[in-house]
């Protein structure tokens, strides 16, 4: 039961290929068999593309929920609003927000300590 979700995709995806098996097409005024159309590589060229932007997609939707988790746990200026930016925009309030505070907040965390203190048996 539990592989009856992927069945059910390896059907849906190898119905068109079995239609332009066994089938003839009139192409130019000629019959000539299906399987020989370039229609195999268009469906998985969009098979392809479909598989390119769900991944896309994916990664988009995990770069979001870091921003907005950053937001969140973070003290900065505003926290309401990049709230509410993040979720009213998705992903293009989450590139904003990137640039506008998270890049910032990196230098900022990442830079080394500066001390002024002065040692006393220190030589000037």
């Amino acid at each position: 039961m539990k592989n009856l979700p992927i069945l059910g995709l390896v059907a849906l995806l190898a119905v068109p290929f079995l239609a332009f098996a066994q089938s003839t097409c009139t192409l130019n005024g000629q019959e000539v068999p299906c399987d020989s159309l370039p229609v195999k590589a268009l469906f998985g060229l969009g098979i392809g593309l479909f598989i390119v932007m769900f991944a896309v997609g994916i990664v988009a939707l995990v770069f979001w929920i870091k921003m907005l988790i950053h937001a969140v746990k973070n003290p900065i200026e505003h926290k309401p609003l990049w709230i509410i930016i993040l979720l009213l925009f998705g992903i293009i309030g989450a590139i904003i927000y990137y640039f506008a505070v998270k890049k910032s907040f990196i230098a900022i965390s990442t830079a080394p300590p500066t001390s002024n203190v002065n040692f006393p048996n220190s030589p000037v």
